[in-house]
């Protein structure tokens, strides 16, 4: 029998909530936008992902970068729309950047509720996610940074909440926005609570030495691959 919070997820009706075409243009999530021209990137990366996750049996994947202000939120929450969209596969974006939470802003919403309730409320999944008008999507924000980010991190009631989230629906693909590699070490952290990671890095901003050594912190097994923002090369 699943986890009570598990049997939640599954059988939750995701709250709706109705996101315009002008917040979407923006706020830049133009995954979710027909006729945006740079559309078409995020559908080429999603393609090269889902195939990747599929082939590997990976089921959550974990998007970071070598430092904050390179597109990394971004990066991640328009790969979800375009999975959820493109690939018609349900998809549970995430946000564990908890000491600079702000995926929800994207969509102009201020959840009631959100993750650190279920870690420290009790409350439910389907008490905290909401679906920003995209079928297939449902968003599980964070409402407030958190001085206690990499505990929480590394935390077993973070690990475990997961855990029942993908065993709920191992159909559904979930993206995490975690911290930037840099800094406070949260990005490492999270990486363990993935079993894939895809890199955002900024052309003509990320340095060399900050890739490399970005690159050597992360599981090579894990690594799908690298995403160059500001450019219309995904590598």
């Amino acid at each position: 029998m699943l986890p009570r919070k598990a049997r939640r997820v599954q059988q939750a009706c995701v709250p709706y909530v109705p996101v315009s075409k002008d917040v979407f243009e923006r706020n830049r999530l133009v995954a979710a936008i027909a006729d945006n021209v740079h559309r078409e990137a995020y559908s080429v990366l999603q393609a090269n992902v889902v195939e990747q996750m599929t082939a590997r049996n990976c089921v959550s994947l974990g998007v970071t970068s070598p430092e904050t202000g390179v597109g990394k939120t971004l990066t991640a929450i328009n790969l979800a729309i375009s999975i959820a969209i493109q690939a018609s596969r349900r998809v549970l974006l995430l946000d564990l950047d908890l000491e600079n939470p702000n995926v929800h802003s994207y969509f102009e919403h201020e959840p009631k509720y959100g993750l650190e309730d279920c870690l420290f409320e009790n409350k439910s999944i389907e008490d905290v996610v909401f679906s920003p008008a995209i079928d297939g999507l449902a968003v599980l924000a964070v409402k407030g940074s958190s001085r206690n980010a990499t505990q929480i991190l590394k935390s077993g009631s973070l690990r475990k909440l997961i855990d029942a989230i993908i065993t709920a629906d191992p159909d559904r693909l979930v993206v995490v926005d975690l911290p930037a590699i840099r800094g406070t070490g949260g990005g490492l952290a999270g990486e363990s609570l993935v079993d894939s990671t895809l890199l955002v890095v900024e052309d003509g901003e990320t340095t060399e030495a900050h890739l490399r050594a970005a690159l050597a912190t992360i599981c090579d097994v894990k690594l799908l691959g690298t995403v160059l923002n500001r450019t219309e090369t995904v590598l």
